[in-house]
């Protein structure tokens, strides 16, 4: 009843069509992460479980809090459409060759689909370019600092005066 499917990581959604309920556990590249992530979370699929591996400040990046240097587009959307867990740390000695990060396997829970999650990081992009300045968009509040929630919902709205 398993169905291995290899391949491009962000493209798994168009290889496995019509398929119910999946399974997704992959180490995620350091170098494409964000797409990964992206289409993971925009998947039509049900998503019954997803176990992923990354770098521990990429993990950490994604459960940043408001108002640190490291919250930004991606961990807002996750934030606020997911639950993340972290089920272990992976130290530079289980690899080889050891390598010169630590990882973290943790549990991405996605409870529906984001639609067009990619467009919306984008937009979000837009938003956190001018960090660090009040946006009349957000209200004239700085957008680092607003919750992930208050976020999305502010990327439906035009910008204009950002």
């Amino acid at each position: 009843n398993v169905t291995l499917v290899q391949g491009d990581g962000a493209g798994f959604a168009s290889r496995i069509g019509g398929a119910g309920r999946i399974r997704i556990a992959s180490n995620l590249p350091y170098g494409d992460w964000q797409r990964i992530v992206l289409a993971i979370l925009a998947a039509p699929q049900e998503i019954v479980s997803c176990t992923l591996m990354i770098q521990e400040d990429v993990f950490e990046r994604l459960r940043a809090k408001p108002g640190t240097r490291a919250y930004g587009p991606l961990a807002a959307i996750v934030q606020a459409t997911c639950e993340l867990k972290k089920v272990r740390r992976a130290g530079k000695g289980l690899f080889l060759p050891v390598p010169r990060v630590e990882s973290v396997v943790f549990d991405l829970r996605r409870p529906a689909p984001v639609p067009d999650a990619a467009a919306l990081e984008r937009r979000l992009r837009e938003l956190f370019a001018h960090r660090r300045k009040k946006s009349a968009a957000a209200g004239g509040r700085r957008v680092e600092t607003l919750e992930p929630r208050e976020l999305l919902a502010l990327s439906r709205a035009p910008l204009t005066n950002v």
